[in-house]
């Protein structure tokens, strides 16, 4: 990608599968958050933060019940001037996410010690992502498109869920 058209923005989509079955809230941001929250951190060893530039996707809003066996899918976009950096912070999650998929908490926190990771996915690239390859951002010409489209609007809606 020419550095011109680069962007810090990348793309993320990880899919989960549970080992057995796990009721969830209706909401599932707070899960989400606290599920990432908790593998950054345990992948770096030290208490639950979410790395900088991370904000959330939770796609599975409604969803009452994930049965032994489903996928459970969350997401985020990635603040990072290079795709390098995006790249190890995307890698620390993924470390994280195996480990708390494997072992319970001290503390109780949903799919914990009940899920593998099946898909961790560069949406922008449109393909999985492997540990050491780097991520795609969001190219600037695919923003300057978007906002031509918006721009050319009488009405806009922004739905916040």
């Amino acid at each position: 990608m020419i550095e011109a058209d680069r962007t810090p923005f990348h793309r993320v989509r990880i899919v989960l599968t549970a080992r057995q079955s796990i009721r969830l809230h209706v909401h599932q941001a707070g899960l989400v958050y606290a599920l990432l929250a908790a593998a950054f951190g345990r992948s770096l060893d030290r208490a639950d933060v979410l790395p900088d530039g991370l904000m959330l996707d939770a796609p599975e809003v409604g969803r009452g019940c994930v049965a032994r066996g489903e996928p459970f899918a969350l997401g985020f976009t990635l603040l990072a001037d290079e795709p390098e950096h995006a790249s190890r912070v995307l890698a620390a999650v993924v470390d994280g996410l195996l480990s708390v998929g494997m072992e319970r908490p001290e503390r109780p926190l949903a799919f914990a010690g009940n899920f593998e990771v099946t898909e961790v996915r560069d949406l922008v690239r449109g393909d999985e992502w492997s540990e050491g390859r780097s991520l795609e951002c969001v190219p600037r010409s695919t923003l300057e498109t978007e906002a031509t489209k918006v721009a050319a609007c009488e009405f806009l809606t922004l739905r916040f869920s």
